[in-house]
């Protein structure tokens, strides 16, 4: 049998599940320890294995408070059981994204439509791939005179990507550089101004892959937009984002 870890997101409670049973089957383990403890006294069979690392970061959240949907997919994109078919990360893709500003409030939130275009085939076995992100952004925020309305956003960005485990694993880590445009004059709420609707950008995510051929992406990402000190004011601003990705 195969067992699913399913996460509670006010409470980070786990429950072991078989899955070709009922609802009513499920055997609620209120912490990772509990669970791990479950199978070694035959419970359970193997299966929704959680790593030292993986209940560290749950113990961590869950004295922290974090309940939010940001820490809750953290949580998953470590537990989930491993993807059926291997990774490929040479291949085009399309993502729709979306989140909210966190360094000076959360007055702006944001929708993004990107293609993803391999930049090269490198090593057949290379745990590093690197790709072209590009992107439509609307924003919904502060302009200059302190009206809210929405910004257009063109941009494209190199990303690098890593795998890990050598490239057998599910789970990946990213980043990369930007240049973007707004069409508009976007401001923070003190009043601070874009000094150029030229914008660069840097993003660093970690996610993973899902699906019989690995063609489904979960991916957390922290976005970091300015104009690079090219014109003053330059106040900056980032955005905590979510990300689903389809591979073709």
């Amino acid at each position: 049998e195969s067992y699913v870890a399913l996460i509670d997101a006010d409470r980070l409670d786990y429950l072991a599940l078989p899955q070709h049973k009922h609802r009513s089957s499920y055997k609620k383990l209120h912490s990772p320890l509990e669970f791990l403890q479950s199978r070694q006294e035959g419970q359970h069979e193997p299966g929704g294995v959680m790593t030292d690392e993986t209940r560290a970061a749950a113990q961590v959240i869950k004295h922290m408070g974090m309940r939010t949907t940001a820490a809750s997919l953290a949580v998953m994109l470590l537990t989930a059981p491993a993807m059926a078919a291997a990774a490929s990360d040479n291949i085009t893709g399309f993502y729709v994204q979306g989140g909210e500003s966190i360094r000076h409030g959360r007055d702006t939130t944001t929708l993004f439509l990107g293609v993803m275009l391999p930049r090269d085939r490198g090593e057949p076995q290379s745990s590093v791939t690197s790709y072209w992100d590009l992107f439509y952004g609307q924003w919904r925020g502060l302009e200059a005179s302190g009206v809210q309305r929405n910004f257009n956003q063109l941009g494209a960005a190199v990303m690098w990507r890593e795998r890990f485990d050598d490239n057998r694993s599910a789970r990946f880590g990213e980043g990369g550089l930007g240049i973007s445009y707004l069409d508009g004059d976007y401001s923070i709420p003190d009043g601070r101004v874009f000094g150029s609707r030229l914008t660069f950008n840097w993003r660093l995510g970690i996610g993973r892959s899902l699906g019989a051929r690995a063609e489904h992406e979960l991916s957390l990402n922290y976005q970091h937009f300015s104009n690079g000190g090219i014109k003053k004011p330059n106040p900056g601003t980032d955005l905590l984002q979510l990300r689903y990705a389809y591979r073709f």
